[in-house]
């Protein structure tokens, strides 16, 4: 992912493919593989018109870098022909199914695989579970997940309606890998990976994750949630769904805590709303007062605490609930009720407990939250009967 990162990055400030070769380390033929095997072409609407002269593939893409990336006419929708576009999440996407389906034709020869069905089939049909079948005959040679594979891919007699559960699962979601997301140029050095990295060679550094939190659709704010995952301590800012509004809020917080704050780090998605979090880098003096790293695309369980607190929040608004008439007040109340709920992974303790533990009372303060009555906590929005 870094490397492709690397390649719409550099084909967008108009490298040559020897400089870009050299960069990766790769030889030439092997970039110029991975555009042409991973590129995305948009069609044009000369389709409507064959007949014409813009039916002719365009020169430009003739040569590196073979892709209409660096061409403004294409980029705004003003080029009549087919579009050809590099870009590094697609093409991460195409990478991995091309990887998956590669691997996806069984081992088994016909005569194996006969062998196998005549083993299997009959009591799966019979009623028996995919791992008594394994469990109870080593000889097989498969595990319980190929057979389920093998089933559902009509490679046995055997099909899915002859498993008790099979039909209560539901088809996997596709990914819309077309969908808006940080521009490459600012991910490079700023990747998951190179989060790692930083994080191993700053094993004591605290770092803070962010999300956001949307009510209705048609809504105009959301409620940024910021979450430590060392005291599992979370609060949020109800504000507008904008990248500025994003980083005032997030430079207000740096601002009251101190330049010498505990926090070295903001862990972000790739979400649109989180483009212009670079900005909060570096200082008027270009000093750099934290960093920031974004998550692979949809991989949530990277900042999996913080995903898993927002059901939480969903306890009293449910998903599609309107946040126009929410106050900052009602937020941080929200989240006071949330972070003094005492936690068995914190054996026993709140987060807000362990926060202020971590951090002192002044950092507690800057957030908006305070610690509440445990046993006065209600988690359930009041309705009136």
């Amino acid at each position: 992912m870094e490397a492709r990162i690397c390649i719409q990055a550099e084909i967008e400030k108009g490298t040559t493919l020897t400089k870009l070769a050299r960069k990766l380390s790769v030889p030439r033929s092997s970039v110029y593989r991975e555009i042409k095997r991973n590129s995305s072409v948009k069609k044009g609407k000369w389709r409507m018109f064959p007949h014409t002269l813009d039916s002719l593939p365009c020169p430009l893409i003739k040569k590196f870098p073979f892709v209409c990336n660096s061409c403004p006419k294409a980029m705004s929708n003003r080029c009549s022909k087919d579009i050809v576009t590099y870009d590094a999440f697609a093409a991460d996407g195409y990478a991995r199914e091309d990887l998956v389906s590669s691997r996806s034709n069984p081992r088994l020869k016909s005569k194996g695989m006969k062998e196998l069905d005549d083993k299997v089939s009959p009591k799966v049909i019979d009623g028996q579970s995919l791992y008594n079948i394994v469990s109870s005959d080593p000889s097989l040679g498969v595990s319980e997940s190929t057979l389920r594979r093998y089933i559902g891919k009509r490679y046995l007699a055997a099909r899915n309606i002859d498993l008790p559960r099979a039909t209560r699962f539901h088809v996997k979601r596709e990914y819309d890998y077309g969908r808006k997301h940080v521009d490459a140029k600012l991910l490079q050095g700023r990747t998951f990976k190179c989060f790692l990295d930083w994080k191993k060679g700053n094993p004591k550094s605290h770092y803070l994750e962010i999300d956001t939190v949307i009510g209705k659709a048609t809504d105009t704010l959301c409620i940024l949630t910021v979450y430590d995952p060392d005291s599992k301590f979370q609060w949020g800012y109800l504000l507008p769904h904008t990248s500025s509004a994003i980083n005032k809020a997030l430079l207000g917080f740096l601002g009251i805590i101190g330049e010498n704050g505990p926090f070295k780090a903001f862990l972000g998605d790739n979400g649109p709303e989180f483009s212009g979090l670079p900005q909060v880098e570096q200082d008027e003096n270009g000093v750099i007062r934290i960093r920031v790293f974004y998550c692979d695309p949809y991989r949530s369980g990277e900042k999996g605490g913080c995903e898993s607190n927002h059901r939480l929040i969903r306890y009293i608004y449910k998903k599609g609930t309107s946040f126009s008439e929410l106050q900052q007040s009602d937020v941080d109340s929200l989240f006071s009720q949330i972070d003094s709920l005492r936690r068995r992974s914190l054996n026993g303790e709140s987060p807000a407990e362990a926060f202020q533990r971590l951090y002192g009372d002044e950092v507690l303060r800057a957030t908006g939250v305070s610690k509440r009555d445990s046993k006065t906590i209600i988690l359930k929005k009041k309705t009136n009967k």
